[in-house]
């Protein structure tokens, strides 16, 4: 009993300061941090994500962009507002994301959410300053709060 204990404790304080690390990787841009976090996410949170991210039943949607070089199709779970004709993107990992290079490359991607489809365009990496005042009070108070810098802004062209 008290060795199942300590291995529930061991686990539990390893599981915190992983989340820690990540929380501290994304607050200060830590590159190397952020380059491992971005690998847990792929292999582990990504794919449970990709479930049900762009359903009518979820609240995330799904990037579907190309890769710059092999040319494949790759599905990216994201968190995203729409502005006006847009979809705003916090880039808490920074614009060096292989997603987020791809879509630019690209000139834009197909975004899915609540059950729908859109093609996007003209995806810009923009300061998050200049989209703050039009997301919604959580969003801002998230950008905030992780001091991310950018945002990714892809322009909406057909639903």
């Amino acid at each position: 009993m008290k060795r199942v204990l300590v291995t529930i404790v061991v686990l539990g304080g390893a599981a915190v300061a992983v989340i820690a690390m990540a929380l501290a990787a994304i607050r200060w841009q830590i590159e190397p941090l952020l380059t491992g976090v971005r690998k847990l996410n792929r292999v582990l949170t990504n794919r449970g994500a990709l479930r049900s991210a762009g359903t009518a039943s979820s609240g995330t949607a799904v990037v579907v962009h190309r890769g710059r070089r092999s040319g494949r199709t790759f599905r990216t779970p994201v968190h995203l507002d729409r502005v006006q004709n847009s979809f705003v993107i916090a880039l808490a990992y920074g614009d060096g994301a292989d997603w987020v290079r791809n879509v630019l490359a690209n000139g834009g991607a197909i975004v899915e959410i609540g059950g729908e489809t859109f093609i996007t365009a003209t995806p810009a990496v923009v300061p998050s300053a200049e989209v703050l005042p039009q997301l919604p009070v959580r969003q801002r108070r998230a950008i905030s709060t992780f001091a991310v810098a950018k945002c990714l802004r892809l322009d909406i062209v057909a639903a």
